[in-house]
């Protein structure tokens, strides 16, 4: 679907909780220069670290979240999921207009409108980790009554940090199973490598070398090809040889129906915490 070209430059961003993942929307749209950094404001419960943010990055420090929400054009929850309903029932009657952006997993458009009002255009999105390098990739979604011109504001902010990709509600948990999650398969079975390198007989900062730089180039050299995951796995296993031992040792054991099942589990996990914040806030 083609995006429309809004630029962010002519609204105002407001960060509550700026922790990890929002530091890194925070940085990303300021280094691409879609935002200036007087547009930004921010509230963190660590007001040391908040400030030290603050001075390298320019934004401004609101004194309290609804001091923040009256500034705002656009809201960023960057607390935890379980804060959310507090946080929203402190800023509730400074929301109207705004756009409510959710980086929460589990919660769903239905319930943070519930929580944030009918006058509240929310916008539900997920990103993954790699934000903080700027090779991010978000999922985003929006509630029925988010007017697509909010949803591509929206979508232009996260755009910043990495590839967007907008799915069906329903399909969000499936989402965040695949990409949410996924930096930490990818990390796992790094780890998982380096042990073998190591007890194959390499010192440990080889097998870290080896096994991080082989991530980095075999995720640079899919970016870069236009050829399919699978032909690029077939180029590198000759017939008869290790690599092909390797892979046939993988699929015996069972390497593909344990991904499934770890991917289900999170997409479970999902539909469960979803449950857990409405049965917590008495939402629906």
């Amino acid at each position: 679907m083609k995006r429309g070209s809004r630029a962010l430059s002519d609204s105002s961003l407001g960060v509550i909780g700026l922790g990890n993942m929002a530091e890194a929307i925070v940085r990303g749209v300021i280094a691409s220069g879609a935002m200036a950094p007087e547009s930004i404001f921010a509230t963190r419960r660590d007001t040391d670290k908040l400030a030290r943010l603050a001075a390298e990055l320019g934004f401004s420090v609101s004194s309290g979240n609804r001091e923040l929400t009256r500034e705002a054009d656009i809201v960023i929850l960057g607390v935890k999921p379980h804060q959310y309903a507090s946080v929203i029932e402190e800023i509730r009657a400074d929301l109207a207009g705004k756009v409510l952006v959710s980086v929460a997993a589990g919660l769903t458009c239905a319930q943070l409108e519930e929580m944030a009002g009918p006058a509240v255009e929310v916008v539900r999105t997920m990103p993954n980790t790699p934000a903080l390098v700027r090779e991010g990739c978000t999922g985003i979604c929006a509630s029925s009554k988010t007017s697509r011109q909010s949803l591509t504001l929206a979508w232009n902010l996260l755009r910043s940090v990495g590839e967007v990709v907008e799915v069906r509600e329903e399909n969000m948990n499936s989402l965040t199973a695949i990409s949410g999650s996924g930096p930490a398969y990818f990390f796992y079975f790094t780890e998982v490598l380096i042990e073998a390198g190591i007890t194959l007989g390499l010192s440990q900062d080889q097998a870290e070398e080896l096994a991080t730089q082989t991530l980095v180039g075999a995720a640079s050299l899919l970016r870069s090809s236009e050829d399919s995951v699978a032909t690029l796995r077939e180029r590198v296993t000759s017939p008869g040889g290790m690599t092909q031992a390797a892979l046939e040792s993988l699929r015996e054991s069972g390497l593909a129906e344990a991904v499934r099942l770890a991917a289900e589990a999170a997409r479970d996990r999902g539909l469960q915490m979803a449950a857990e914040a409405q049965a917590s806030s008495g939402a629906g």
